[in-house]
């Protein structure tokens, strides 16, 4: 290790053990590993539903707590399976897409992109990644391997029932899809297309490189098991966040890398992300288009804007102020109950262990004029900053999606 990348280490491990849980730890913080018992090689994909939900009801506190989209937590966190009417397709081709969630999200954040494709007569799915929908906690012995099978079983399950598949996953999701596709075994079913929001082919540089070696220090010290511990006010995604998750994450796209390096993926794929984005490495993906797709791939790249811009509100106040997308923002309808304009849950966590004043500003309704974006640092310098948690180019993008699928899964 040299004296820099030293520096860094020492730098990231104060900093964790000063300020990297804010929040006190408690039973939210414990594994229950619930989620260790399914059999893959057995379970139907109605089976697993089933055993995902009892999982969240038993093991999630706030399982019957109601969400701004009008759902409980319950219902909002679980896999689904949504099947169109029986005139949609008639005797036509069945065509599916699954939904693959990011990490410590939920399949919520997929909602939007799935009722969308469902009015186009797709049969949707979703997978709840293994150490999610319960607590925090549930990240702490969850391994890489884990989520690659869960996504195999979904695949595998979803090929029986339909004639065409294709894979949407957003970040850890679109990391997971591309994994399936590059690494599938002769025998596997064959997916027909790729969908990518957000996807993790790379972490951002700032902290990609520390997870394992800091993961395995966290058996000597506890607090270092935590990125970070918040007060989880989000209903259905994990703020906490375990060190042993980005160390998955990581490896996963250690992984990635190296399927990728001399290898064309064999589908054509979609994808969509934000320059500003501060979770993964939006260069990497932009370089994977370049030189990993092949010419029937599309590539969707949001670039923030120079000034603000006033994006049609439907409240009483002034127009939005948006000064980029997100990381998190691209799937999500600008209507959506729980993370849309109007939605229950508002982003400030960047401001939460450093600038409690700031935080609860951030959160007060109509106090100040917002910006919304990632949460960067050019954006935080224009005013109060909410992390934007919706596209406003939602329908525009989808539509992209339909004909990008029907040019290419007929």
């Amino acid at each position: 290790m040299n004296k820099q990348r030293a520096g860094v280490w020492v730098l990231m491990v104060g900093s964790l053990l000063m300020g990297g849980c804010a929040a006190e730890l408690s039973s939210w913080h414990e594994p229950v590993n619930e989620y260790k018992k399914i059999d893959y090689q057995t379970a139907s994909f109605s089976d697993y539903i089933s055993q995902m939900r009892a999982m969240i009801q038993q093991h999630n506190p706030r399982a019957d707590v109601q969400t701004g989209a009008g759902l409980s937590v319950l219902d909002a966190v679980s896999p689904f399976d949504w099947e169109p009417d029986a005139d949609c397709t008639g005797e036509g081709t069945k065509k599916g897409v699954l939904l693959i969630h990011g990490l410590s999200d939920s399949p919520f954040l997929m909602r939007d992109v799935g009722k969308f494709l469902l009015e186009h007569c797709y049969w949707v799915r979703s997978l709840l990644l293994p150490g999610h929908g319960t607590v925090p906690g549930d990240l702490l012995e969850v391994h890489v391997d884990e989520w690659v099978e869960a996504t195999a079983f979904g695949i595998r399950r979803f090929a029986q029932d339909v004639d065409q598949l294709t894979v949407a996953g957003f970040s850890t999701g679109g990391a997971l899809a591309l994994n399936y596709v590059l690494s599938r075994p002769e025998e596997a079913p064959e997916v027909d297309a790729l969908v990518l929001f957000s996807p993790a082919i790379r972490i951002n540089p700032r902290f990609a490189f520390m997870s394992p070696r800091l993961n395995q220090l966290g058996t000597l010290i506890p607090r270092l098991q935590w990125v970070q511990v918040l007060n989880d006010d989000d209903l259905v995604k994990y703020e906490s966040l375990t060190m042993n998750a980005g160390a998955q994450i990581y490896t996963l796209t250690q992984r990635l890398g190296a399927l990728q390096e001399d290898t064309l993926v064999p589908v054509p794929v979609y994808m969509a992300a934000a320059v500003e984005d501060t979770t993964i490495d939006a260069h990497a993906t932009e370089t994977f288009f370049k030189y990993r797709t092949n010419g029937q791939s599309i590539l969707r790249l949001y670039q923030g804007h120079a000034e603000p811009q006033l994006m049609a509100s439907s409240s009483e106040v002034a127009p939005v102020s948006v000064l980029s997308q997100s990381h998190v923002s691209i799937p999500v309808h600008p209507q959506n109950g729980h993370y849309g304009e109007k939605g229950q849950y508002i982003n400030c966590l960047h401001y939460f262990s450093g600038e409690p004043d700031q935080y609860a500003t951030c959160l007060e309704q109509g106090k100040v004029p917002y910006f919304y974006g990632e949460n960067t640092k050019d954006n935080q310098r224009r005013g109060v900053l909410r992390r934007l948690t919706w596209n406003p180019e939602f329908d525009s993008m989808m539509e992209e999606v339909v004909l990008f699928l029907s040019a290419h899964t007929e």
